[in-house]
This record gives C-alpha cells, sequence and structure tokens, in this order.
C-alpha cells in the first residue's frame, strides 16, 4: 500500500494558462470549450492534436496550430501511443523534455495506459492536465458512449497475472460517472465476481454533479452484484492521487484475508479517476492479478461538456513505476 498523495498537483486559472512553461503539449479534441479554449490559451513551441475515430470531429473551431495525428480505428491504445510519441519527439530522447498531456478530451482506455507507456519510454516527469467543466449539456440525460457496447475486455498493456485455481476470487472495482451503459455492461461482464464496489467522485467536478451521477447509476443498479451502501468507494473527481490511494488501500485490506484475489479495475468514470487508476495499476498491481478492463462502445458525443472552470496540473513521477516489472 502507498500513498500517492504526496505527489504534486496544483490548480492553474485560465488567466495563468498562458504563463505554463512548456516544450510540447498534447491534447486530444473533443470540440468542447474546455479543450480548445485551453488549447488556444497554452503558449509553446509544439502543440499536437489527438484525433480519436470515436469522434465524429469537425475541425472548424479547432486551433490550426497544433499538428494533427489520427488514431487509427482498432490500434490497442498501448500501440497508438507508441506512433504518437514516435512522431512527437521525431528522434529526440524524452529526458529533459517539458511535456504536458491535456487529459480532457482523450478516450479513456489512453489515458488508463499513459502512465506505463511513458515509463516503458524513458520519460522522468511528465504534467497532465484536467478541466472541469461547468456542466454537462442535458444535466443528467447528457449522452455521452453511443450504440452498443461492442466488446469488454482487459486494456492491452494492462493485463494481470491471474489466479486460475478452482475456487478463485474475483473483485470488480468500478470507477463509475454518468454513463450507465458503460457501467452497465462491464458490471454484466464480471457478474460472477463476489464483489462490486464502486468509486464515485466526491467531492465532484461541480456541486450538482455527484446527484446527477447518482441518479445515472441508479440505471445500472439491477447489473451490479450486492449494490448496497457499503460497495461505495469515494475520491475527488478530480484527484487522481488521492484516487490510486484510496484503491491502494482498499485493495490491500481485501488481500489480507485473500492474497491471490482477482481484481479487475474500470474507470469509465472522470477522467482524473481513470489517471488515477492507471497510476494506481502502474506503481502497485504490475506482475499481480490485477487488471483495467473496459467497454467499448463505438462512438461517443463531441461537446457533451460545457463550459470551462478550473483546471488542474497533476505532475506524474515516473521514478515511481518499476520499470523492470514493465519490461518482462
Amino acid at each position: 500500500m502507498r500513498d500517492h498523495t504526496y505527489l504534486n498537483k496544483r490548480t492553474v486559472r485560465f488567466a495563468d494558462l498562458g504563463g505554463l512553461d512548456f516544450d510540447i503539449f498534447v491534447s486530444s479534441d473533443d470540440q468542447s470549450d474546455r479543450v480548445r479554449k485551453v488549447a488556444e490559451a497554452v503558449n509553446v513551441p509544439e502543440g499536437y492534436w489527438i484525433l480519436h475515430p470515436e469522434y465524429d470531429l469537425d475541425a472548424a473551431g479547432r486551433s490550426t496550430a497544433f499538428a494533427e495525428i489520427a488514431v487509427d480505428s482498432g490500434v490497442a491504445e498501448v500501440d497508438a501511443w507508441r506512433t504518437i510519441w514516435q512522431q512527437v519527439l521525431n528522434g529526440r530522447p524524452p529526458q529533459g523534455l517539458r511535456v504536458c498531456i491535456d487529459i480532457s478530451g482523450m478516450m479513456r482506455p489512453f489515458i488508463a495506459v499513459l502512465p506505463v507507456i511513458l515509463a516503458k519510454l524513458g520519460f522522468g516527469t511528465v504534467s497532465v492536465l484536467y478541466t472541469d467543466p461547468t456542466n454537462y449539456v442535458s444535466g443528467p440525460t447528457t449522452t455521452f458512449s453511443k450504440g452498443r457496447v461492442d466488446e469488454v475486455r482487459q486494456v492491452p498493456g494492462l493485463e494481470g497475472v491471474h489466479t486460475t485455481s478452482t475456487d478463485p476470487a474475483d473483485v470488480l472495482i468500478i470507477g463509475a460517472g454518468y454513463d450507465d451503459s458503460l457501467i452497465r455492461a462491464v458490471a454484466d461482464y464480471k457478474r460472477s465476481a463476489s464483489s462490486h464496489y464502486i468509486m464515485l467522485g466526491l467531492p465532484s467536478l461541480q456541486p450538482h454533479m455527484y446527484q446527477e451521477s447518482q441518479i445515472r447509476l441508479a440505471l445500472a443498479e439491477e447489473s451490479i452484484t450486492d449494490f448496497a451502501s457499503k460497495s461505495f468507494l469515494h475520491a475527488p473527481a478530480n484527484d487522481p492521487f488521492v484516487t490510486a490511494s484510496v484503491l491502494s488501500a482498499h485493495v490491500a485490506e481485501l488481500r489480507q484475508t485473500r492474497p491471490d484475489l482477482n481484481v479487475y479495475l474500470s474507470p469509465v468514470g472522470p477522467k482524473a479517476h481513470v489517471l488515477g487508476f492507471g497510476w494506481y495499476f502502474a506503481c502497485e498491481e504490475l506482475q499481480k492479478p490485477t487488471s483495467i478492463l473496459f467497454p467499448y462502445a463505438p462512438s461517443y458525443s463531441t461537446g457533451s461538456a460545457a463550459g470551462l472552470s478550473r483546471s488542474h496540473l497533476y505532475e506524474l513521477d515516473l521514478t515511481w513505476i518499476d520499470l523492470p516489472a514493465i519490461t518482462r
């Protein structure tokens, strides 16, 4: 068990974004103000848009100062990141480069695998930016993923070494948000797990969002095993390091009585939670019976987040990750 709250994070006002000192800025367009206006506000020598095929993107309004890198459909996230960094670095060593990655519009599996791939590629410290929206466009009825979930599977690069005994014990921990279809899909997929736990963002990104996420969660309640108040975990919706610490403490407690416990993590909620799930996995669960699962939907709505509130800057100290464990 580790306390990840020692890692550095700070809040950045919109007016101060132009004063951030980075060599490279990477973002993913989703046509929301909190992504596009932040990209316009930062002042960096090099900027890059990652264009996800799940979004039906309109180039109008997107900053033309950034180079564009399109992600090919069907390519594993870890492989897509290798291609992206090959283009961005262009032969330069990553050590010493001041890199900032805005995850506000990024696909969740790309965020989850980010700590592992950055460590593999030799980065030392990387800054990650996330901006809170003021609200979602249709409140508790906002559409995020679109269409039926194609499949639920382990995210490549985030697979564990699971127990295959005659009496395996499985636990599913879902990082939940507004997208009840994703919650339901992954809960149904691991219906055989002995316990389902739900992590919610508290405090939420905005005061009204906790109640709205509860409304959406209720739509998936029948799929959640032994749904009750004891099923809930909480971490601030915009703090990946508290998220990682809560996961660390909870899994350590569960494994006190069952060291071979199979743990499945599925972060389908706030983007900062997703980063926290990925960070926890990279720092503590490599080569253990833990995997990150994700329910893959064919497409996602653009512009589902409205307005922009505070931005948060998280410093990923990649020396926390055991490199031998991820190169085996």
